[in-house]
């Protein structure tokens, strides 16, 4: 029950939360990874001090922190999608891009206050190209 969460594990939170994500006239924040790090990077030469993991560049993992960062302070407590992760940092499975085989056809949504709430990729669907990193 939500109404019960909300009261026992959200601080009387979760309810306004969720009406907020809901709103039809919100649009989620879209950028690629690269972008992501980019902006990481800028914020993080600032004070490096203030955050748990300073070190970011292209293929890190993004850690809860910097998708926090990129839900509530870079979008202003809005929802973004990440997409066009490196392809060193995902599953064999999910379809290369067309961009000399750095990135991959995944997103993650990020909110505020959680991070990472879902995440997803296109399969790679074509039989020589799954085979060729099944072998790699």
């Amino acid at each position: 029950d939500i109404a019960f969460c909300d009261k026992f594990y959200a601080n009387n939170q979760l309810i306004p939360r969720l009406e907020r994500l809901a709103d039809p006239s919100l649009d989620f924040l879209e950028i690629p990874y690269a972008q992501a790090i980019k902006l990481l990077q800028q914020e993080i030469a600032k004070d490096p001090s203030k955050w748990k993991f300073p070190h970011v560049q292209f293929g890190t993992d993004l850690a809860t922190e910097h998708e926090r960062w990129l839900a509530e302070t870079y979008s202003n407590n809005n929802c973004v999608f990440v997409y066009d992760y490196p392809r060193s940092i995902k599953s064999f499975y999910m379809r290369d891009n067309d961009d000399d085989l750095q990135t991959v056809a995944a997103f993650d949504l990020l909110c505020p206050g959680v991070g990472e709430l879902i995440g997803g990729s296109q399969r790679e669907e074509r039989l020589d190209k799954l085979e060729a990193k099944i072998k790699s």
